[in-house]
């Protein structure tokens, strides 16, 4: 049981993390975030209304922006907005919380399928998870 009493308070010291690249963000963010929420609703990402607050919250338009900072061609930027959103709501919904969450062997087989249809545009159907 937590004791407030017997707990040290501790100050962890974390340094400043150098990086040779300024700090940018694309002007299009707002955009490439309103959209990337649209695209996740669209295509029903959220299993419920909790859920889709919580993907919506993760920004992913905003770090796709960042990613992105100076391209011109927003389509090509929203395709990183969206495909970062995807990212982040794959990992929630199957790797984190979901039915794969402590079953390796059938993630192993999820991402198999999964890698198969972006290479071939076809999902695979011809094994049986075990």
């Amino acid at each position: 049981m937590y004791n407030e009493a017997h707990s040290t308070s501790r100050c962890l010291d974390i340094p400043a993390l150098w990086c040779p690249l300024p700090e940018a963000l694309n002007p299009a963010w707002r955009q490439m975030e309103t959209s990337a929420v649209a695209w996740m609703r669209r295509f029903g990402l959220a299993s419920g209304p909790a859920q889709e607050y919580r993907f919506a919250a993760i920004g992913a338009g905003e770090l796709g922006a960042r990613v992105t900072p100076r391209a011109t061609d927003l389509f090509r930027a929203q395709f990183a907005a969206d495909q970062l959103l995807w990212l982040f709501a794959f990992d929630d919904t199957f790797c984190d919380e979901g039915a794969y969450s402590r079953d390796p062997a059938n993630m192993a087989f999820l991402v198999a399928d999964l890698m198969r249809t972006a290479e071939t545009g076809q999902p695979s159907t011809d094994h049986t998870p075990p």
